[in-house]
């Protein structure tokens, strides 16, 4: 776990099963943006051995022994290049055992920022964004950023941030978060809000007019607070996971909010942010305020690996 006094990382967690760059990447370019170190974390699943022979013990030992040695000589490589494109990047590497969700939202505790990858959008992109991001993404007390896998590398500075707005606490951290990106790597924001369309025609201009106000509202003060960005109002009567799936084929960040660690997490999660998550053509970035996350059991660790 991170200590006392020490700047907290940007953690990127390295898979064993997806490709590592885009994921690498990019948590090493924040953690340079940010002027914070990168943590690499790879994680080697536990092995049970109850019911099991001593010979198939035996056994079972040894490829543990195996998956750790390999995990080892994963990290060894990927920070070796980390260091290569950044140099001046302070970079530390942890080999865990435990279930790979839970070694992160541990890890997230002591993080400015836990980067994660998810699957392309085939046809196991559930599973996948099932059995660790969207596991992370309930659980983690930081923001935590998706990378897709695609074929070409994020775009970083080459687009806009988009934030996902609707005038409550959960959207206002999520706004706050692509103010600060977007200050970081110099480019515009887009405040989108998403309203559904009456079908009486004669309330549309009523209550476009209240939702717009709405976005007035969460957009007050941020040419004060964040006087370097360009801050553009967006008000949209399509889908809002719809709407955000589009623009992040141009965007170089999508942000939403999202009320993980809270009882009914993974309904709001299944909403919006999901979709958004599942199916985004850039990293998105999903910001939870609120209370730390509950107590999780100590993952062990190997530290110090180089």
């Amino acid at each position: 776990m991170i200590r006392k006094g020490v700047r907290r990382p940007v953690v990127a967690g390295v898979s064993p099963f997806l490709d590592r760059r885009p994921v690498v990447g990019w948590a090493a370019s924040e953690a340079v943006r940010r002027g914070l170190p990168l943590r690499l974390v790879h994680v080697c699943q536990d092995l049970r051995w109850f019911g099991l022979s001593r010979v198939d013990r035996l056994s079972g030992r040894e490829e543990c022994y195996g998956l750790r040695a390999q995990g080892e000589a994963v990290l060894r490589e990927v920070a070796a290049a980390v260091r290569l494109t950044h140099p001046d990047l302070e970079v530390s590497a942890t080999l865990a055992t435990g279930e790979p969700a839970a070694v992160l939202a541990a890890e997230s505790r002591g993080a400015e920022l836990v980067v994660v990858g998810t699957h392309d959008q085939g046809r196991f992109a559930d599973l996948v964004l099932g059995s660790v991001a969207r596991e992370v993404i309930l659980r983690s007390a930081a923001p935590v950023v998706t990378v897709p896998q695609l074929d070409r590398p994020a775009r970083v500075g080459e687009g806009p941030v988009v934030v996902g707005v609707d005038g409550t606490e959960v959207s206002q951290a999520a706004l706050e978060f692509g103010l600060e990106e977007a200050s970081r790597t110099g480019v515009q924001l887009y405040a989108v809000h998403c309203w559904l369309t009456p079908p009486d025609r004669a309330d549309r201009p009523l209550i476009r007019d209240e939702e717009r106000r709405v976005l007035a509202e969460a957009l007050a003060g941020v040419g004060e607070h964040h006087p370097d960005v360009r801050v553009v109002p967006v008000l949209s009567g399509a889908d809002p996971a719809e709407e955000l799936l589009c623009r992040s084929r141009v965007a170089s960040l999508v942000a939403v909010g999202s009320r993980g660690r809270r009882p009914l997490a993974a309904a709001v999660l299944g909403s919006v942010s999901r979709d958004v998550v599942r199916h985004s053509c850039c990293p998105i970035a999903v910001v939870c305020p609120g209370p730390p996350t509950p107590r999780i059991p100590k993952a062990r660790t190997a530290e110090g690996v180089r």
